[in-house]
């Protein structure tokens, strides 16, 4: 599953990092960018977004007040040049603050946490869902639990089950993109059903009898997901 967000920050450097940021990590998709608080406001208001990296100090309307005045406010990530806005951050629930320079390690830990939170209330809430598979000319209905993992074949996915294999004309993206939150891509050509996971060896996970290979730039959101490292 790829998790939207957007970057809030009337410095343009700091926009630039951490667009740059964001586009590292494959999970990760930039969905608006603005300068001001106000900007944001009106793209929430017709979007649905993720996680949002958000300044602080903004002229007109700062960050903080910017949350508060949101009824449903995404995971928040506060961005800031100054250490004495902590409890202002507690106070709005914000999953992570994140001291001006950024470094790309310490961005990675505020990221796994927030998509560990979205995971977890993803699985709370996701309902008993049957999805459906065109394949052999016939539409399947499929108890994702069935799932073992998926395999992206170029203009292909096939669907590894318990009991056969399926072969839908589909995107890999598209798929994860409709799968229950416990479903994790690991690899570009790869999504896991992270309930049968047996171990992991290396830059392997066994599903099954299965080894799947963790992709290089899928290996510390994958680790830090998984392990909680």
């Amino acid at each position: 599953m790829r998790y939207s967000t957007i970057i809030v920050d009337d410095e343009y450097p700091a926009r630039v990092l951490l667009n740059d940021y964001v586009t590292k990590v494959p999970s990760l998709e930039v969905a608006g960018i603005f300068k001001n608080a106000l900007e944001a406001s009106s793209f929430l208001q017709v979007n649905d977004v993720d996680i949002v990296f958000l300044d602080i100090q903004m002229p007109g309307l700062s960050g903080i007040d910017f949350i508060r005045s949101l009824t449903h406010p995404p995971k928040v990530i506060l961005t800031t040049a100054y250490a004495d806005y902590a409890l202002e951050g507690f106070e709005i629930s914000a999953t992570d603050y994140l001291l001006k320079p950024i470094r790309f390690e310490r961005f990675l830990v505020a990221v796994n946490k927030a998509i560990h939170s979205i995971r977890n209330e993803k699985k709370q809430t996701d309902p008993r869902t049957i999805i459906k598979i065109k394949a052999d000319q016939k539409v399947h209905l499929i108890d994702p639990e069935e799932i073992i993992y998926v395999e992206g074949l170029k203009e292909y996915v096939r669907i590894h089950l318990r009991e056969e294999k399926l072969i839908t004309l589909d995107s890999l993206k598209n798929l994860e993109n409709n799968l229950p939150g416990y479903f994790m891509r690991i690899h570009k050509s790869y999504i896991i059903n992270t309930h049968r996971i047996k171990s992991l060896n290396g830059n392997q996970v066994q599903i099954d009898d299965f080894l799947i290979p963790i992709g290089k730039t899928y290996r510390e959101i994958t680790l830090n997901e998984l392990l909680g490292e």
